[in-house]
């Protein structure tokens, strides 16, 4: 219980320090949020174009 008072105490001391801290660990969350939806859109988008490709394969002087 001490702690946690102590803690809080610590955190209205320097809101300053607080508020930048909070607002840092957010832009953090939210940017690897968006890279990894960034990512897996492109990886959806090659996977969906990549399978209409048809590759045929003849045997060289077969004809």
């Amino acid at each position: 219980m001490k702690t946690l008072r102590y803690v809080f105490r610590n955190v209205l001391r320097t809101r300053t320090r607080s508020l930048i801290t909070i607002i840092g660990v957010g832009i953090s969350i939210f940017l690897l949020g968006a890279i990894l939806t960034i990512t897996a859109g492109i990886e959806g988008t090659v996977e969906k174009s990549s399978s209409d490709l048809t590759l045929v394969v003849f045997q060289k002087n077969r004809y």
